[in-house]
């Protein structure tokens, strides 16, 4: 089976987007290139893949994915949204800091909540690995692939919902 992602980068803070984007695809890369084998499925409510009734002892996957760069991350739901239709699933990327305004916390819901509602309207899984700091710090931290890794945490979780990787907690 193949699956096409895409990826969806909030470019406003560049140097944590490209962090962001080099733990998402290192784990993509891993992934398209080998055999799985396992015995858990997708949950059924994901319409668009495979179902109980299919041998799950060993599927072969390809992944393809295509990165587009949002001038920042309140622009993502709408470039999820006008491209959709052509993939399986979305990682939303992107950094997010705390300044002297409401400013953040704005764009934090409006964002979450877009992507949120994009996915049930469209019933494909979007991940979340947009990142909310308080500091640049924090984001460094975040977002840096040798530490907390938030955009291999967001393609992992993908990778579970699709049974392409059972391991929750693998961060490569």
């Amino acid at each position: 089976m193949k699956f096409k992602i895409l990826i969806v980068v909030g470019k406003f803070y560049d140097g944590a987007a490209t962090h962001l984007i080099k733990g998402s695809t290192s784990l993509l890369d891993h992934y398209k290139k080998f055999e799985t084998t396992h015995d858990w499925e997708p949950p059924s409510i994901l319409p668009h893949f495979p179902n109980e009734s299919e041998d799950t002892s060993l599927r072969k996957h390809a992944i393809e994915y295509k990165i587009l760069n949002a001038p920042g991350v309140f622009e993502i739901p709408l470039l999820i949204s006008c491209n959709i239709e052509k993939f399986d699933a979305v990682i939303a990327l992107g950094c997010v800091i705390k300044g002297e305004t409401l400013h953040f916390d704005l764009i934090s819901s409006a964002v979450t909540n877009g992507i949120m509602d994009l996915s049930i309207k469209h019933q494909k899984p979007i991940m979340n690995g947009i990142v909310t700091c308080l500091n640049e710090e924090q984001a460094r931290e975040r977002c840096d692939p040798s530490k907390k890794n938030k955009g291999g945490a967001a393609t992992q979780s993908l990778l579970w919902l699709l049974g392409i990787s059972k391991d929750q907690n693998e961060r490569k």
